[in-house]
């Protein structure tokens, strides 16, 4: 039997407005106030000016004195740092990984993927593999700080995705994207990590340029 987690009360609020801002239901430029949000969540200020400030330490929001907090903007400048950055934590990630990731994973990753190309219109699965994928290069990585540092990267990445996405690509896109998902797990069963960082980087390089043209596409 697996074990169960038990969030304490700042982390459960933490948690939620973490979801809220990454899924975008709270858009840039929102402003979240604090009294509003403590009587929404039947709570004190207390928890929920820690958990904005938690949330400035990560940069989803800044810090608004006497109010609240702003969430942050997404600009193509601030997707380009992500993307940037991912570039240089995942391939060094994937590098550690190549050896510590369990076959049985990758065979079922694999046949989730080959799944999801016969039935592209389930859009929550893909989103589902795009996650998996990610975190699995992560979860097997051995640094601790390079972990932690890339989950959020993984966060911010997700929210600048939905945000200009503001609805599920085009059926081509979504193949392109797999078969890239494919190339990835491809590489991670031959073993060969030169292979995986450059199927990674070739991932993570065609993901910027589709944000970035989703971006501008959302300006419009």
């Amino acid at each position: 039997m697996g074990t169960k987690t038990f969030l304490s009360f700042g982390e459960q609020i933490y948690q939620t407005l973490k979801e809220r801002i990454l899924s975008n239901y709270y858009a840039p430029g929102t402003l979240l106030q604090i009294e509003k949000l403590a009587a929404e969540m039947g709570v004190s200020s207390t928890p929920i000016r820690e958990t904005l400030f938690k949330l400035h330490s990560i940069g989803l929001v800044n810090i608004v004195r006497n109010k609240g907090a702003l969430v942050s903007g997404i600009d193509a400048v601030m997707a380009r740092n992500v993307w940037q950055f991912r570039m240089l934590l995942e391939t060094f990630v994937a590098r550690e990984a190549v050896p510590n990731i369990q076959a049985a994973d990758l065979k079922n990753l694999k046949t989730t993927i080959e799944g999801y190309l016969e039935n592209l219109s389930d859009f929550d699965l893909y989103q589902r593999i795009d996650r998996e994928l990610h975190l699995l290069l992560c979860d097997n990585a051995e640094n601790d700080l390079v972990k932690e540092a890339l989950k959020n990267l993984l966060d911010q990445s997700r929210r600048v995705r939905y945000f200009a996405e503001s609805h599920p690509p085009v059926e081509d896109i979504l193949i392109t994207i797999s078969q890239e998902h494919m190339a990835i797990v491809e590489a991670l069963e031959s073993r060969d990590p030169d292979a995986v960082v450059r199927a990674l980087e070739h991932h993570l390089a065609q993901g910027e340029k589709r944000v970035l043209r989703a971006l501008e596409k959302h300006k419009l």
